[in-house]
């Protein structure tokens, strides 16, 4: 969906996309990019209220190859040869970025790990960002500690502001 939307406003050849997993068999699964068409049915309907409102009009088609007898979807080439898929050991692996990025997901990860895990991973992301960069995470995941004074909280985003905000109440005299 990220790379459907930087498609729509021009702006996904000028990305440069890394999807990363632990498992070799997910990464395998989003580079077939082959999905279950009754069980995403509802992302169609989302697909169109996002991307369909105001008198545009995105086809679906576009996008994916449907084979109802199948019961697939299938993500065209044109987004997949997008991204650069690889695996990726959040908690012992270095990173995979040879570079700083702008934009990270962490959705739904950081909920399995301890505070002082969580706490290793986002340092790893933080020092991996662009200031001004924005991490997302999952509807029910936080950024750990002291993090909370080196981003702005945005709903699920975070943007990094290399800088530190302390609380007055925070403060000891």
């Amino acid at each position: 969906s990220n790379l459907i939307l930087l498609n729509e406003l021009g702006l996904l050849d000028k990305s440069r996309i890394i999807a990363t997993d632990i498992s070799q068999k997910m990464i395998a699964n989003a580079q077939a990019g082959v999905y279950s068409l009754n069980f995403n049915k509802g992302y169609i309907d989302n697909f169109n209220k996002v991307l369909n409102k105001d008198g545009d009009k995105v086809e679906f088609g576009k996008y994916f190859d449907i084979n109802e007898a199948a019961d697939t979807m299938t993500v065209k080439s044109i987004i997949k040869s997008k991204a650069q898929f690889m695996r990726h050991n959040l908690v012992s692996g270095v990173s995979p970025f040879a570079y700083k990025v702008d934009l990270l997901f962490c959705r739904n990860v950081l909920i399995y790990f301890n505070t002082a895990l969580q706490t290793k991973v986002v340092q790893s992301f933080y020092d991996q960002m662009h200031k001004g960069g924005n991490l997302v995470l999952g509807n029910h995941e936080a950024v750990p500690g002291y993090f909370k004074a080196k981003f702005t909280k945005n709903n699920a985003a975070y943007t990094k502001t290399n800088s530190f905000h302390f609380l007055s109440e925070s403060l000891c005299l």
